[in-house]
């Protein structure tokens, strides 16, 4: 059986969709003539971890974790509390003062010390790793999966050193979120970021994306590329983890609408906030019935977003739980909230979040810019769209599933054909790109 060794950050203990991606490679890789073995870093920090996750891996697969100098740790350590889920509660002008103080200086840090990202100080001690791996295991391909970004110079400087193939995963591109890592929105950072982007898909032998928006972004942004070196893989769910589950509504006598995984600043869509307030203002029993549940993170600017509306009656915050529970909960709500908003490079993205709520069964309102969601949201006919910024947009979905809900006609989606998206027909793919690959 042919071996590849599999660079990636977000591993479990970890929780969160760039985890679950890998996690489920990895499970089923072995059916397909290719053992994983898996190099991540010990003492890893987010925001979020998933026991469940390690129940998903085989019980043969070697992980292992080496030692890293990360001291973008303090910072989100430090600021850790600008995700945290209470919706109420207002800070005190001292704590905003300090909170302030400490964004700034991170934006500093993050701007001219982590080039390309916080993840630098794991370079060499995954490189070093990774070649005794490479030398003692025989192995066959590299993968690497990002972000973080600096996973892929560690592929690239492995790749170089011992001339093993290697596939770099794109689960965002480079620079999707600039928010991070170019707060300041310097040219020099943005160009050093498109050199190092460049430089590895020049370098590796495939470059994987999960969108054909994506990989069309690319391919126009560097003409010089081969196609036929960029393949895409989207992200996709398995039918096992929620075909048994219960459902769990968390408020059996409620319209409930739900959101899951991390709410990001730039992902605020205001308007969503403002017709609800609009709803609940002008219809009594919607006011009632009404409940929106929020699992997971949700950012400071969110929730202050929430506050300002006064809308703290309506929203139940729930922390990040494992997936099983989160499918649970999806499963028992009536509408399923998708939110990309309408940053820059948002209609290349198809979240892990789509398919969990494909997954669930339940009616999908995405509210998301023309590309990848609208796409696969009105093929399969999962629910609505409406483009961010459209306010009356947004009411007018939200109300016409109220209506629906309460004449009882929000319903299960039906089963359509999902295979393509199903994990274990994915890793196929990966283990053809692979073999593919080796073969050159």
């Amino acid at each position: 059986m042919k071996k590849v060794l599999m660079i990636a950050y977000y591993f479990p203990p970890l929780g969160g969709g760039g985890t679950l991606r890998t996690v489920k490679f990895a499970k089923y890789l072995q059916k397909f003539g290719w053992e994983p073995i898996v190099l991540t870093v010990k003492a890893a920090h987010y925001l979020a971890e998933d026991p469940w996750l390690e129940s998903q891996l085989p019980e043969n697969l070697r992980v292992l974790r080496s030692r890293a100098f990360l001291p973008g740790r303090f910072f989100r350590k430090t600021l850790n509390h600008s995700y945290t889920n209470s919706a109420s509660g207002r800070e005190t002008a001292l704590k905003r003062t300090m909170k302030s103080g400490f964004q700034f200086g991170k934006k500093l840090v993050y701007t001219f010390a982590f080039t390309p990202d916080e993840y630098i100080g794991w370079i060499p001690f995954a490189v070093k790793e990774g070649l005794r791996i490479i030398e003692s295991e025989k192995i066959d391909a590299l993968y690497t999966t990002a972000p973080p970004n600096s996973l892929h110079l560690i592929g690239k400087r492995l790749h170089r050193k011992t001339g093993v193939p290697w596939l770099a995963d794109f689960r965002d591109l480079w620079n999707q979120y600039p928010e991070s890592y170019n707060p300041f929105r310097l040219r020099w950072k943005a160009r050093l970021d498109d050199r190092f982007e460049k430089g590895v898909l020049e370098a590796c032998q495939r470059a994987i994306v999960v969108s054909e928006t994506m990989k069309q972004e690319l391919l126009t942004k560097y003409p010089d590329l081969p196609e036929e070196r960029m393949l895409v893989i989207t992200n996709g769910f398995d039918p096992d983890d929620a075909r048994n589950l219960q459902p769990k509504r968390l408020f059996p006598q409620k319209f409930t609408v739900t959101h899951s995984g991390t709410l990001f600043a730039w992902r605020k869509t205001p308007e969503f906030f403002e017709a609800i307030r609009a709803l609940v203002d002008t219809n009594p029993e919607f006011s009632r019935d009404f409940q929106l549940v929020l699992i997971g993170i949700v950012h400071a600017a969110v929730r202050e977003e929430i506050r300002r509306l006064q809308l703290e009656h309506w929203v139940h915050l729930l922390p990040y739980r494992p997936y099983p529970e989160m499918m649970q909960v999806l499963k028992g709500s009536d509408v399923l909230l998708l939110i990309v908003g309408n940053q820059p490079h948002a209609g290349n993205v198809l979240t892990l979040k789509l398919f969990d709520y494909m997954n669930a069964g339940r009616p999908i309102l995405a509210v998301a810019p023309e590309g990848e969601v609208c796409r696969i949201v009105q093929k399969f006919q999962r629910g609505s769209v409406v483009l961010p910024g459209d306010g009356s947009g947004i009411k007018a979905a939200v109300e016409r599933y109220y209506q629906d809900w309460k004449m009882n006609g929000l319903h299960e989606k039906s089963v359509q054909d999902l295979s393509a998206y199903y994990r274990r027909n994915l890793t196929q793919k990966l283990a053809d790109i692979l073999d593919e690959t080796v073969k050159e």
